[in-house]
């Protein structure tokens, strides 16, 4: 059977001609959609206020925002502000209770101060020309940490991150420390224990990222949009692992947020 011979949806266009996207050929455009002035492109600004520091944790405040700014800033703490981790675990002894691969992860999470890397340049983007070294290892984007221990004593050693030394404090790259007791008694976190005679050789390389890469690139922990003040301010709670200061984490989060640009 003949299919019918229905009319063409678009009226017929010389060869090489594009339609204009959701409107006929012959259609004027909404007079909406027509730009009459100039467009204007500010960057976008925040002011945060209000800092109260408890602990491991800190609130702020930033007014003139939208519900949807305020989540971009949330995403932006949790996923854009640079920071250090261990990103590669060479084991060269370890007769611990714990393997090889548990070792590697506890030490990978283990957070490292990040206060003066914006000079350090990020792994992905660097151009790794470093003869005889391992391929993730670089002397511009790595920075190089040591564990060596070993049991000398009866009964159990803790091994803790205390015990992860910087070849270079160059970038003052090493863990976080930890206290409690109103910051008068210092706490470490906990890796391994071993007896006399166990012995841990590691080599740890460190590089620059963010959360967007992985959980253990980012400086804080589970930040939340609390609610609004009577003036219409969002309040914020973020908890911190140590990496970045608030005073730091604020800043990065105004650069990076007023890197974008606004349009008027």
């Amino acid at each position: 059977m003949e299919p019918p011979n229905l009319p063409p949806l678009y009226p017929s266009q010389p060869r090489g001609l594009a339609r204009q996207t959701g409107f006929y050929p012959e259609t004027p455009r909404p007079a909406s959609l027509i730009v009459s002035q100039p467009v204007s492109i500010i960057p976008k600004r925040i002011v945060p206020k209000n800092i109260v520091v408890t602990g491991t944790e800190f609130t702020f405040q930033v007014g003139d925002i939208t519900l949807r700014d305020a989540a971009r800033l949330r995403q932006i703490l949790m996923a854009e502000i640079p920071a250090m981790a261990i990103d590669c675990v060479e084991i060269y002894e370890n007769t611990t209770i714990l393997q090889d691969e548990f070792l590697a992860q506890r030490i990978g999470l283990i957070p490292l101060t990040s206060s003066n890397i914006s000079q350090l340049p990020f792994s992905r983007g660097c151009d790794c020309h470093c003869p005889g070294k391992l391929l993730s290892e670089c002397m511009k984007c790595s920075i190089i940490l040591n564990l060596k221990i070993i049991g000398k004593k009866e009964g159990f050693v803790n091994v803790t991150s205390r015990d992860i030394i910087p070849e270079n404090l160059n970038y003052q790259v090493k863990p976080v420390e930890y206290t409690i007791f109103d910051g008068t008694v210092p706490v470490y976190i906990l890796l391994v224990r071993i007896q006399m005679g166990q012995e841990l050789d590691v080599r740890c390389i460190a590089k620059k990222g963010t959360g967007a890469e992985h959980a253990k690139f980012s400086s804080v922990a589970g930040p939340v949009i609390l609610n609004k003040t009577k003036t219409g301010d969002f309040i914020f709670s973020v908890g911190m692992t140590g990496a970045l200061s608030p005073k730091e984490l604020l800043s990065e989060l105004v650069l990076i947020y007023s890197r974008e640009k606004l349009i008027l």
